[in-house]
């Protein structure tokens, strides 16, 4: 159990500062002035609020309709790293990966809409919940609307991460 835990620390560490030395290539300077702007927290609101209602009204009618409960809503956070991992690394490579590069690069080759749902899909395949396939298919979407919106892909990863910490709170709450 301690590998585990340290296999689950130092990948996650590793991927972040090799991100965070890489940074000016992933996320430029402009990008991180935005930040001081309300214009940037606007549309991190209404991205984080987009996502969060129409991510729980796709779930509620896919386990309303297949009668089947999600694994994901009985998920225990019982180690501490899953939290950092949720909210911090989690966010940061997948939009990177996802909306950043493969958004990006689709988007400007076969347009918007076919761009942001092929890279929608592959961002629900690693959450590995078939029943809610369809909601992470929709926050995705949300995400690249946002982010071709914004050009600035910190909107996306501070929105997923809002939403994860949300997510999480919900869920520790109910106990």
């Amino acid at each position: 159990m301690r590998i585990l835990t340290s296999v689950l620390i130092t990948i996650p560490t590793v991927i972040i500062g090799l991100i965070l030395y890489s940074h000016k290539r992933w996320v430029s300077t402009e990008e991180i002035r935005e930040i001081s702007k309300l214009h940037f927290w606007d549309q991190v609101f209404y991205a984080t609020a987009a996502t969060f209602i129409g991510f729980n009204l796709i779930n509620s009618l896919t386990i309303k309709l297949s009668g089947i409960e999600s694994a994901s809503s009985t998920f225990e956070f019982q180690l501490p790293i899953i939290y950092i991992y949720s909210i911090i690394f989690s966010p940061l490579v997948e939009e990177l990966i996802c909306r950043k590069f493969l958004f990006k690069k689709l988007d400007s080759a076969i347009g918007f809409f076919p761009a942001a749902l092929l890279s929608s899909i592959l961002f629900s395949v690693p959450h590995f919940d078939l029943q809610l396939t369809l909601g992470y298919i929709f926050i995705g979407m949300v995400w690249c609307f946002y982010y071709k919106r914004s050009n600035n892909i910190l909107v996306p990863i501070v929105s997923h991460a809002c939403f994860n910490y949300i997510t999480i709170l919900i869920l520790s709450l109910k106990g």
